[in-house]
């Protein structure tokens, strides 16, 4: 369920997410339950569905601070986040970042989970209108997911930097982020989504031929090069 999900297929992830819950529920498992929920939480994210999304991401919440698991309580806190944010509820979205921070084991921040939640903290920063932060937890998301080897986190903190860099003017930059994640093989389809509705706002005010070319120069990058090139320019 998980795979169809990052392949951008939430329904076929949704199916066997309900056939999760279900099979924990006859056996009495919370923890399959709170994960079966949490998952279709994110089901429900791709497909849009944010309010429902939150619902269901706390939902998993609530029954990992019953049983006291540290590591799920940060990991339903990213995906709260996450939702508020598509939410435009930046300063909750803030707030839970924060949280999931505050209930981690002391230690425990690392580039598979603190490389997630800074980027929650930039997205947030940056509908807040706060662009040094935004800049700042962008640039340490970019940075622990570099310093982990996991690439594969660098498109969804990338989308996160053209936004921040859209709202400064810089817009042809921006465009050519974008088309690099949406032209990157390692881009989950959450990334692609996240990028969309940007790519036609700056398609829609960059004259064609300024954004067609942004576009190629954008395709022709390479991740790992890009993310070291802002890992100077963000920490200026």
């Amino acid at each position: 369920g998980y795979i169809y999900w990052i392949l951008g297929e939430y329904e076929r992830g949704r199916e066997l997410h309900l056939e999760m819950l279900r099979l924990s529920q006859e056996t009495g498992s919370q923890g399959g339950i709170e994960r079966a929920l949490g998952d279709l939480g994110i089901d429900a994210y791709g497909l849009k569905q944010y309010e429902k999304a939150h619902q269901l991401f706390g939902q998993s919440l609530a029954i990992y601070r019953d049983i006291g698991n540290a590591m799920g309580m940060y990991d339903e806190l990213g995906d709260l986040a996450e939702a508020a944010n598509a939410l435009r509820d930046y300063a909750q979205a803030e707030q839970y970042a924060r949280e999931a921070f505050r209930v981690l084991p002391k230690g425990e921040v690392d580039f598979d989970r603190g490389s997630w939640e800074y980027r929650n903290l930039g997205n947030a920063a940056c509908g807040l209108g706060n662009y040094a932060d935004a800049r700042r937890y962008l640039r340490r998301s970019l940075e622990l997911a570099a310093a982990g080897q996991q690439s594969s986190r660098h498109p969804l903190s990338l989308v996160g930097v053209a936004r921040v860099l859209t709202r400064q003017g810089d817009k042809q930059k921006a465009l050519e982020l974008l088309a690099l994640v949406m032209n990157h093989r390692l881009s989950w389809q959450m990334a692609k989504d996240q990028a969309a509705p940007l790519i036609a706002e700056l398609k829609a005010e960059l004259p064609p031929d300024v954004a067609s070319a942004a576009w190629e120069r954008g395709r022709a990058r390479d991740l790992d090069a890009t993310v070291a090139e802002l890992l100077d320019e963000l920490g200026g």
